[in-house]
């Protein structure tokens, strides 16, 4: 996996504590924190989190995030 911000998988979350679980989960697995779950201000009403994963990737899980 190549570490850098240029790539991030992002997971659409039904809810805030659907977030915080994935979180968790992730950080239970083997991942590492690269964001708690907390609001996002930079995403007007999103709440969102990051992680990386055992391979260096980086992932995101999001709720309340508007597309387009």
């Amino acid at each position: 996996a190549t570490h850098a911000n240029g790539g991030t998988i992002l997971f659409a979350a039904d809810s805030d504590d659907q977030v915080a679980a994935w979180h968790a989960a992730g950080l239970a697995n083997g991942g590492t924190c690269e964001g708690q779950p907390e609001p996002k201000p930079q995403a007007r009403g999103a709440f969102g989190a990051y992680l990386r994963d055992p391979d260096g990737n980086k992932l995101a899980a999001y709720h309340g995030l508007e597309m387009g």
